[in-house]
Order: C-alpha cells, then sequence, then structure tokens
C-alpha cells in the first residue's frame, strides 16, 4: 500500500505569508481529491507552526474552493456513476415495474405498460437527480450493486426456512415475498454502501471483494452438497434446503469479510481483480474437461473437481498478479490470447480430422487454453513500481525546488520533497 507524505519547508529570514504558505500547501494536498490521514496531520503542523487559527484555516480553504474554482464536482469521482443509474433503472423495470403493479393488482394491460415504462425511465432521472453531487468511484458503485443482489437474495433465504409449503400456505400469490423483495433490494444498496466507506477498498479491491460472494456461494453450496446425502423425498429435500440456502447465503457474505481481510494490505489495480476473477471462467473450463476425461462415478467425486480446479485457478491468478500492476486492457488481452490459442488448435484439429472424444484431444484442448493463457500473461503484465519484498518496501524520494508567491513580500523560495513506502 502506497502512503504518501507531503513536507513543505520554507527558506526565509523571517515568517511571512503564513496564510498563503498554508494555502499552497493545503492544494498541494488536495492534488488527488482526497487528503490522506497523513497529510492531514503534516497540515495541522504547518497550521501550528505558522500560528494559524481553526477560523484561518476555514477561511482559506472556502476562499481556495471559490477563488481557485475547485467545486465539488471538479474533484468528484464519478466513473461509477453510470452503473448506479443503469441499476436503478433495471430495478425500476424489472423489479418495481413488474412487482409492484402485481402486488397492487393492477391488470389493464395499457397500465401495466405504461407504469412499467414510466419506472423505468424514472430510474434514470431519480437516480441522475440524486447522485448528481455525489462521489462514486467504479468501487462504491460495485458494491452498491452487489449488495441489492445480496439482499433480494437474503430475502430469498426467509422461504425455506420457513417452509415451501407453510409460505405457500399464507402468501399463495407471492405478493407478500415480491413486497419483501422490493424492500430487500433498497436495504442491502444501503448497507453495502455502508460498508464500503467503512472499508475503504481501491476499485480493483473492490472488485475482488464483490467478485468473491460468487466464489463464496459456489463454495458453499459445493461443500453442502458434497458432505450431506441429496435426499429423494420432496419432505426431505425441503428440510435439506432449510439448511442448505441460509448457509450458502452466509458464506456469500463470509467470503467477502475473508476477502477484504486478504486484500487490505495488497495492492490490485482493476486489471489485476479483472485477472483473478477470469481464473473462475479458466477454473470451469478445466472442470469441464477433466469431467469429461476422468469420469467420476459419483456425484461428490465431480462436486470435489470442481471445487478444486476453479479454487486453484482463481488462487494461481492471485499468486502471479503479486508482483505486477495490470491494466483492465492487459486482463482483456490474456482472455483474447487463451482464445487465440484454443481456436489455433481446434483449427488445426479440424483440418487434421482429428477426434474430438479422444482423451489427446481432450488434454490437447486443456494445453492450448494454458499455454495461451500464461503466455499472454507474461507478455503483457508490468513489474510493479513499488514491489513488496516480504515485510520490506522499496522506497522512493524525490526534491523539488520551487517558489511561493506572496502578494507582500514577493517570491519565496520553498523546497518540497516526496518519500514514497
Amino acid at each position: 500500500m502506497k502512503k504518501s507524505l507531503l513536507f513543505l519547508f520554507i527558506i526565509g529570514g523571517i515568517c511571512l505569508g503564513q496564510e498563503h504558505i498554508y494555502r499552497d500547501a493545503l492544494q498541494n494536498a488536495l492534488a488527488d481529491s482526497a487528503i490522506s490521514s497523513d497529510e492531514s496531520s503534516m497540515l495541522e503542523t504547518l497550521r501550528i507552526s505558522l500560528d494559524l487559527s481553526q477560523d484561518q484555516v476555514l477561511t482559506i480553504k472556502q476562499n481556495l474552493i471559490r477563488n481557485d474554482n475547485i467545486t465539488r464536482e471538479r474533484i468528484l469521482n464519478q466513473e461509477g456513476r453510470w452503473w448506479i443509474i443503469y441499476q436503478n433503472m433495471i430495478l425500476g423495470n424489472g423489479l418495481y415495474g413488474t412487482a409492484l403493479p402485481y402486488v397492487l393488482g393492477i391488470e389493464d394491460e395499457n397500465v401495466l405498460g405504461g407504469l412499467q415504462l414510466l419506472l423505468f425511465a424514472g430510474g434514470y432521472y431519480a437516480t441522475s437527480s440524486y447522485t448528481k453531487k455525489m462521489d462514486i468511484p467504479f468501487g462504491r458503485a460495485i458494491f452498491q450493486n452487489t449488495g441489492g443482489g445480496l439482499g433480494m437474495f437474503g430475502a430469498y433465504t426467509l422461504i425455506p426456512i420457513i417452509g415451501f409449503e407453510n409460505w405457500s400456505d399464507f402468501d399463495p400469490d407471492a405478493k407478500l415475498f415480491l413486497t419483501i423483495e422490493m424492500i430487500a433490494a433498497p436495504l442491502g444498496i444501503w448497507q453495502a454502501d455502508k460498508i464500503y466507506r467503512n472499508w475503504n477498498p481501491s476499485d480493483g479491491q473492490a472488485a475482488l471483494i464483490t467478485g468473491s460472494t460468487g466464489l463464496g456461494t459456489f463454495n458453499t453450496w459445493g461443500l453442502y452438497t458434497f458432505l450431506t446425502d441429496i435426499p429423494e423425498e420432496f419432505d426431505d429435500i425441503e428440510n435439506w434446503l432449510r439448511l442448505g440456502i441460509p448457509l450458502t447465503y452466509g458464506g456469500a457474505l463470509a467470503s467477502a469479510y475473508y476477502t477484504n481481510r486478504y486484500v487490505q494490505s495488497r495492492n490490485y489495480t482493476r486489471g489485476d481483480a479483472n485477472f483473478v476473477s477470469s481464473g473462475v471462467g479458466l477454473g470451469l473450463f478445466y472442470w469441464l474437461e477433466l469431467s469429461a476425461l476422468l469420469e467420476p462415478d459419483t456425484y461428490r467425486g465431480n462436486i470435489l473437481l470442481g471445487l478444486a480446479t476453479i479454487n486453484g485457478a482463481v488462487f494461481l491468478s492471485d499468486y502471479l498478479v503479486q508482483s505486477v500492476d495490470m491494466t483492465q486492457g492487459d486482463a482483456s488481452i490474456i482472455g483474447l490470447g487463451s482464445g487465440a490459442s484454443w481456436l489455433a488448435w481446434q483449427g488445426f484439429a479440424l483440418l487434421t480430422s482429428m477426434d474430438t472424444e479422444d482423451d489427446i484431444f481432450r488434454l490437447v484442448d486443456l494445453a492450448a487454453v494454458s499455454a495461451g493463457w500464461y503466455f499472454t500473461f507474461k507478455t503483457v503484465s508490468k513489474k510493479r513500481f513499488v514491489q513488496r519484498d516480504n515485510d520490506n518496501y522499496q522506497w522512493t524520494f524525490s526534491l523539488n525546488p520551487s517558489f511561493i508567491h506572496h502578494p507582500k513580500t514577493g517570491v519565496l523560495p520553498a523546497l518540497g520533497f516526496q518519500i514514497q513506502f
């Protein structure tokens, strides 16, 4: 994790232009649209050394925003705003546009269609206005998106807990269930946003945390079906699901929690996160090919194979990105390279009339995709500028002579330096 410490030393015989000095330091700290805890501490130290009151500092901040035209819109990160708007349009058209008229008992087709379209459009206008002055980086957007899905998933777990037949007895038309879903979705979004602001992950970390919920769901359900016998009678299946579905939901939440703890001390770009997530697809491909090759005798053997290949591919991907910084384009190129390698092999097999059911064919299938994936990764990946070696970091140091202008005293010489570790 990079930390940035900004030190500003004023070289002058007398302490003149204190407010101007503080203003320049504050403007430098705001260059990346955020003030870190280290920068905040340095600014406080500078304020005390310049003998400025809190009121003076507040005035400096207000003048900085007004005079330098640094508006909230300019310093906000709204990269994820479109996703929030899109998400709420889908909820308006899909969930609320369908469920709300049904719950209210509206049956007229024109009214149904009109309400659905109005809610669809309303999702855009309401969200666009609401988010106009919000800071919504990519990570915050995907947290909210995942939170909405988990909220709806959590509402669904009520049905197997109470019992499918019991639920249908008091909610035969599923109107209560749909009402709960319409409440659970925004609650999930709100809770996810609250967690995001508490954890404060980078965009890459956020992508891994939210993506881990799907892997957690797969792993929990896979382990549950591996460790238990799938019953044949309906009554037994209902009891089996009464435990299995809530456990799977809990596995999704636990996966996000422990993934956050894992990534906190590691640096991930969005490209890194995309590459790690692509390990799921690679593992799925291995699962299908090896399942056809090995032909496990029982469903337990097949489930164990799936758990091993998918999780193995994800962990391998994570290991490979520890010493590199990847862009989103890099991760996409690796996917294209893997596909190109597989297509080249398939083309050769067609030209030579190979038997696609032969074990050798499937083995070369695996080798072609693996080679394309790995060697494309080695070609496009870039070494991280600041690398972590066990518990030691490489330091970078820069020294920047400069000048600060003051309207009364003229030009004051200054010296700034930056340490990154």
